[in-house]
């Protein structure tokens, strides 16, 4: 290749910014960041992995379209027939039956249309209707030749057999038939589904009027035996009644009680008669037992009756004349005089008149004293008598009482049942269905079912997502790197380059792998066998230089001296000595003189790959005292640095190589003092070291030795690196204080990706 990525300048690499002994990552990490794993699934996580795996999305969405449309070719068409009807309310004020009704909805709400729907679904409905349409056999109609008719037969044989029962018609006209209610409303819709346009049609219709038909039976039944019941009623009750009077009538004629109204009878009436004689009686004897006591402790002449009585006024009157007379007479005669003596006669008449009238007055008042006494003991004696006689009584006007209020509530109760049997009898004659057929079924024009548009929207819907949940499934189950971007989103660091797989580099860009080595290291064979490591086709040449420029850009601020860069690996066969060669060659290639160590002391490849002898090499310039001992055969010096070069060519020019070197303790190399001074001479001599270390999870070669580098890069290989183990060697080289230049994804398949680049290279 003679295209070149960075145009030709000095000899010395412009870029160096790290000092020697450890730099600054190109990101710096915190402990937050190491300590809390990216997770995989953010919305532009997603995006990009469903936008890489679109044609899989597509070709699954496709595939159930064609089994969507498959599903509805499979099946019969089917036709949906419609018919509503509106239930009204009875106005039972009208009919006047709301009180005999002995089986009636609580409530003509809600729970009123529901009892309704499922009447109407019932199967003795259905098959009412079905018998008015005589389907007691009917055939299906005939399948049409071929063999996608034939399939179709096959397929529907289990739910259109061609001869059935009137009993599996039933079923059948009882599974597709739908009642649903409109809204809240007394509207109630009926569908049925059938192969038939015109069958459902003819089965709603026919139902809703066996519907009808239905509910006017029910209540002309119902009416039937609320009056048949209420005659039974009215019979018991006329018997009760009449078993009631004669027992009253029995027990008054054996008791002897005269009833005089409805409010009594003989005995307390004369009781009561009694008790005012005597209440009279008595009032009559006080008074004149108080006469009498007057009459017998006053003088008569204070009495009221003497006073009162006319005689005696007439007497006293009388008197008082003639003695005034005699007293006149006795002035002028003497008491012998005549005159005198007929004064006194008279006086003394008149006196004797007076006192006998008192006399009688006073002994009339002991007669009536007398009598009031007698005829108050008469009527005692009388009322003690009538007040046992009721007493007496008093158990049989109880049990009069009982049988009296029985006849009457029964009289009563019979007269107003008599009454509302009359008033049934004549509304139930006047009692009309509250069904009404508002919109009858019409033979459908088009099949309801299989509605295509439906079955190839699941389809693509349905593949789309199953596709989706598979690939993101799938993405989560993945516990590698597959895809750019992916190591560095998960790591946390940047990206330095893509490289492709081997097998796709031998298969598209003729190269070849080493026998016995991992499948991503690409080692350019020329023809007729010579290696020369600088010529690579246009896709992995461009890969590294890629990387390259990665590396470069990150070490961007000049210091004048060689950068040291350590390549390793979380672990083994990811491609890191394939990488470290690859990058020497592309550093070569912009005309800067790079030197390349092979410090993988106790797997040592990078001389076979270049083609040298490991013969003399790093092993031998560690364990070296005093001036640093040339390469054999070698007579290249540097001008510059007034010294020999202590590297071998490799056969690329401006790439030198320094191989492991005999075999030595790992120890004594690794930990050998000399390496500063080493890379001091190194970095003289050369613009650039690249170090190949060990994977460095396993072994502290790569970490020790990268303390002495200006940064660290890591390769991992696709599909192989678990994520967990690059994590791990990510987060160590942070607590080191190591600098992570980047990561190199090694081994990544385009074919699989469906990413590349849109051009190839020259």
């Amino acid at each position: 290749m003679s295209g070149e990525l960075l145009p030709p300048s000095e000899t010395r690499l412009k870029g160096v910014a790290f000092p020697r002994g450890g730099g600054v990552p190109a990101h710096p990490l915190s402990e937050q960041v190491i300590d809390v794993r990216p997770p995989f699934g953010g919305v532009l996580d997603y995006a990009r992995l469903l936008w890489r795996r679109r044609w899989v999305i597509g070709a699954a969405a496709v595939v159930g379209c064609l089994f969507g449309w498959l599903a509805a070719q499979v099946q019969d068409k089917k036709f949906t027939a419609r018919a509503t009807i509106e239930f009204l309310e009875l106005n039972p004020n009208v009919l006047g039956t709301q009180e005999f009704e002995p089986a009636k909805p609580a409530a003509r709400g809600n729970e009123y249309i529901e009892t309704q729907m499922t009447l109407l679904k019932s199967p003795t409905l259905v098959r009412r209707a079905l018998l008015t349409m005589e389907l007691s056999r009917v055939a299906p109609p005939p399948a049409q030749p071929g063999w996608w008719s034939t399939l179709k037969e096959k397929w529907r044989r289990q739910n259109s057999p061609r001869n059935i029962t009137l009993d599996e018609y039933v079923g059948l006209f009882a599974k597709r038939l739908q009642v649903r209610r409109i809204g809240d409303s007394n509207v109630v819709e009926l569908t049925c589904e059938w192969v038939d346009p015109k069958l459902p049609a003819e089965f709603l219709n026919r139902l809703a009027r066996e519907y009808m038909a239905f509910t006017l039976e029910k209540r002309g039944n119902l009416s039937t035996e609320t009056v048949k019941w209420l005659a039974g009623q009215l019979a018991d009750l006329r018997l009760k009644l009449e078993n009631s009077e004669r027992a009253l009538g029995e027990f008054v004629n054996e008791s002897g009680l005269v009833i005089l109204d409805e409010k009594g009878e003989v005995a307390q009436a004369k009781l009561k008669d009694l008790q005012a004689e005597l209440s009279k009686a008595q009032a009559d004897r006080i008074a004149a037992e108080s006469r009498y006591q007057l009459a017998v402790s006053q003088p008569a002449t204070s009495l009221p009756e003497v006073l009162d009585n006319g005689p005696i006024v007439q007497y006293s009157t009388r008197l008082t004349e003639l003695r005034r007379e005699y007293a006149e007479l006795s002035q002028a005669l003497t008491p012998a005089h005549y005159k005198v003596k007929r004064l006194q006669a008279q006086i003394q008449e008149l006196e004797a008149a007076i006192q006998k009238e008192r006399e009688n007055i006073v002994r009339r008042i002991q007669n009536e004293y007398e009598a009031a006494v007698r005829r108050e003991r008469l009527l005692s004696e009388q009322y003690r008598k009538q007040v046992e006689a009721v007493s007496q009584q008093s158990a049989k006007m109880q049990r009069y009482n009982l049988l009296r209020a029985e006849v009457e509530s029964q009289r009563a109760l019979y007269e107003a049942m008599l009454q509302r049997v009359k008033e049934y009898q004549i509304a139930s004659g006047l009692a009309g269905g509250n069904v009404f057929m508002i919109d009858e079924a019409e033979p459908p024009l088009w099949p309801s079912s299989p509605r295509l548009p439906w079955y190839l929207g699941i389809g693509l819907f349905g593949g789309a997502f199953l596709a989706t949940g598979w690939i993101v499934l799938r993405a989560h189950m993945e516990t590698t790197f597959d895809s750019p971007g992916e190591a560095s989103r998960y790591l946390r660091a940047p990206e330095l380059g893509v490289i492709p797989s081997a097998e796709r580099a031998k298969r598209v860009l003729g190269l070849s792998v080493q026998p016995g080595k991992e499948r991503s290291r690409l080692v350019p064979v020329l023809d007729g066998g010579k290696r020369d490591v600088g010529r690579v086709w246009a896709e992995v040449a461009d890969s590294f230089r890629s990387a390259l420029a990665s590396i470069l850009f990150h070490l961007s601020r000049s210091g004048g001296r060689a950068v040291t860069l350590v390549v390793t690996s979380p672990g083994p066969d990811e491609g890191k000595t394939t990488a470290a060669i690859n990058l020497a060659v592309a550093l070569a290639e912009m005309h800067r003189r790079v030197v390349l160590l092979d410090a993988d002391f106790r797997k040592p490849e990078l001389h076979d790959l270049i083609g040298l002898d490991n013969s003399w090499g790093l092993s031998d310039l560690l364990l070296s005292e005093g001036a640093w001992p040339a390469p054999p055969g070698s007579s290249v010096f540097d001008a510059q640095a007034n010294e020999p070069l202590l590297a071998r060519e490799s056969g690329v020019r401006n790439l030198y190589v320094l191989p492991s070197g005999p075999k030595a303790p790992v120890t004594d190399l690794l930990y050998s003092r000399r390496w500063d001074p080493l890379l001091a001479v190194l970095g003289r001599q050369f613009d650039a070291i690249i170090i190949d270390t060990p994977p460095m999870l396993n072994l502290p070669d790569a970490r020790w030795i990268a303390r002495m580098a200006d940064g660290v890069v890591l390769v991992v290989r696709a599909g192989v690196t678990p994520r967990e183990v690059a994590w791990t060697a990510r987060k160590r080289l942070h607590e080191d204080g190591l600098p992570l230049l980047g990561i190199i994804l090694n081994g990544w398949s385009q074919a699989k990706d469906r990413y590349g680049y849109p051009y190839r290279g020259s």
